[in-house]
């Protein structure tokens, strides 16, 4: 995968307005294009002509094709922390908060193609490291609070043991939402995701609970934006 030029990058902090906006419209366009497809058989050279620029011209942005890769993978990353934290921060009740938690979770899963998750998990072992950790810290920092908040607004039973849930649910979803058993199934990693949330957090729901997430859920079918909701 690695394609490299020995001339050394220009960093960042001295590109020129117009070197920074063109660096922004690739990592923009190839962020697309692997979402959807992957990157193994994306190369430098068809990467530097969706932009009309010489290969010499792209190493001036980045030094290798998976410094490219990395820096899309952190903006998504990185975008996901600020989504996280916002559903989270929120005043909004733990329904509320898990409702759009769950919507988020599956939206992502359905931009992200078995093609790009088999392409990191094959080619970029590291990044799949980082992507791996950052299920673990940040999906368990996220549903920490979610449980807490659930318990004290009475969703949540209280005799549920927190820590117990958290590694179950999260070994469950590195474990379904894995290339290598996505590619045997036939469904897709929207729809795990969307089992594997039921399942776990309407066991550990009150009655209350899950009569109120059910009703949002049912609210958001036979909404006319639920499709189009970010």
């Amino acid at each position: 995968m690695k394609e490299t030029q020995d001339t050394r990058p220009v960093s960042s902090d001295h590109l020129s307005p117009r070197d920074l906006a063109q660096k922004q419209h690739i990592l923009d366009a190839v962020r697309e294009r692997m979402l959807a497809e992957g990157f193994a058989r994306l190369s430098v050279e068809e990467i530097a002509g969706m932009f009309g620029m010489s290969k010499k011209t792209f190493y001036k942005f980045f030094p290798t094709k998976e410094e490219l890769i990395n820096q899309v993978a952190d903006r998504i990353m990185a975008e996901g922390r600020v989504s996280l934290a916002r559903i989270v921060g929120s005043d909004k009740d733990f329904l509320s908060k898990l409702h759009e938690l769950m919507s988020f979770v599956m939206l992502q899963s359905t931009r992200i193609s078995k093609a790009l998750q088999t392409d990191v998990q094959r080619y970029a072992p590291d990044l799949w490291k980082r992507i791996e950790e950052f299920r673990t810290y940040r999906i368990s920092d996220v549903f920490s609070h979610l449980v807490e908040q659930g318990i004290k607004e009475g969703y949540v039973r209280a005799d549920v043991n927190k820590r117990i849930f958290l590694l179950v649910v999260l070994g469950s979803i590195r474990s379904v939402i894995n290339p290598t058993v996505l590619a045997h199934e036939s469904f897709s990693a929207r729809e795990a995701v969307d089992n594997v949330l039921s399942l776990f957090f309407t066991g550990i729901l009150t009655d209350q609970g899950r009569a109120g997430l059910e009703h949002l859920r049912k609210n958001q079918l036979s909404s006319p934006q639920s499709e189009g909701a970010q």
